[in-house]
């Protein structure tokens, strides 16, 4: 599953859509680094994807050539969950701090990963 990540390193942004508290679709654009084949990225504790990550751990995440319509990309559908092993927690944040180096992470930032289950071409077919 590595390999199949290995074109979202190029990314700056990932665009993660999930399925809100009250079962609306909501979609937001996430900072990320992989970590081996999860997909990890930091959250203020305060913003609505939090509770919508609680409800449903459901999620796809979206990469493609920026600004660019019915271009090459990818579909990652997986499960998130919260990261919450300390050692991880600041390995995580020391890559996160050296892709994105004008971002600075606050101590509440929660760190969700999101394991793939299914990968896709942006036509929906399987990688």
């Amino acid at each position: 599953m590595e390999e199949e990540l290995a074109p979202l390193q190029g990314q700056r942004v990932l665009r993660l859509a999930c399925i809100g508290s009250r079962g609306d679709p909501f979609v937001a654009p996430v900072r990320f680094v992989l970590d081996g084949a999860a997909i990890c990225f930091p959250t203020p504790p305060d913003l609505p994807l939090v509770v919508h990550l609680q409800a449903n751990r459901r999620v796809a995440l979206e990469a493609d050539a920026e600004g660019e319509v019915g271009s090459e990309g990818l579909m990652v559908q997986g499960l998130a969950q919260r990261v919450r092993g300390r050692g991880q927690r600041e390995r995580l944040l020391e890559a996160l701090a050296a892709k994105y180096p004008d971002w600075s992470p606050s101590e509440e930032d929660l760190l969700f990963q999101v394991v793939p289950v299914r990968l896709l071409d942006l036509d929906g077919r399987e990688r």
